[in-house]
């Protein structure tokens, strides 16, 4: 029986830290960490006290959600 081998570059995973997140989504840092709050955008991943980052899928998704709620296409 073979065994599948899985490779890191196969899986879509990334961590995008804040200003990463913030090309994507062009808001302030501040209007950003409220619609974290308020449950507009995705919480982010404690990986240290001071490190916060966000998994690019979540992100991805956030994008598509926008853009069908305004009927627009980001490229």
């Amino acid at each position: 029986m073979a065994t599948a081998t899985l490779k890191i570059e196969d899986i879509d995973f990334r961590l995008l830290r804040l200003n990463e997140v913030l090309t994507l989504i062009p808001v302030s840092q501040a209007s950003f960490y409220e619609g974290i709050e308020k449950g507009h955008y995705p919480k982010p991943l404690k990986v240290g006290k001071k490190l916060s980052v966000w998994k690019l899928s979540d992100i991805r998704d956030l994008v598509a959600k926008i853009e069908r709620e305004n009927g627009i296409t980001v490229q």
